[in-house]
């Protein structure tokens, strides 16, 4: 399997929800839900970048390998490895103009370059951002829900049926 090494700026939750709301990017996806917006918040992201042609940068949740901090990367570069790994990344030209649209859109405090192998398989459906329309909705949620419910009964019965055997 290919490796890479990634270049990118790395930002908290709430930096990215700024982001999302200056390109009216809806990471709530009409819901509210707030325990699944941080966790998925890359896909409204990414559908927005490739939607408005922006190609030269991905997003993805990661956690900072830095900080230990849960965050958002957008990232502007992909080094694929042959053998040896080079080691940190700096920051070029395509890097820097992907800062300064972040810096544009009023994020001027709260990111971080980070340059890190691709461990979390960021790489792996390409280096650009692909429009995937996934959402999730009450009804997606709640049948999950509904299902766990059952499963966890289905248990509790199967454990009672068990119990009166060994009797």
């Amino acid at each position: 399997m290919p490796r890479f090494r990634l270049g990118g700026y790395f930002m908290e939750h709430s930096t990215a929800r700024k982001i999302a709301e200056q390109l009216a990017i809806d990471i709530r996806q009409g819901q509210g839900f707030a325990d699944w917006d941080d966790q998925h918040m890359e896909w409204p992201f990414n559908d927005w970048l490739a939607t408005n042609g922006r190609l030269n940068v991905k997003v993805a949740g990661i956690i900072s390998p830095e900080t230990d901090i849960e965050g958002i990367l957008f990232v502007s570069t992909f080094l694929h490895i042959e053998d040896t790994d080079p080691g940190p990344l700096t920051e070029t030209e395509n890097d820097l103009a992907v800062r300064q649209w972040l810096e544009e859109l009023g994020v001027l405090d709260g990111i971080q370059w980070i340059s890190m192998l691709d461990t979390q398989r960021i790489a792996l459906g390409g280096t650009q951002p692909r429009y995937r329309g996934m959402r999730f909705t009450c009804s997606t949620i709640e049948a999950h829900r509904e299902q766990v419910a059952k499963n966890l009964e289905r248990i509790r019965e199967l454990r009672c049926r068990n119990e009166m055997q060994d009797k």
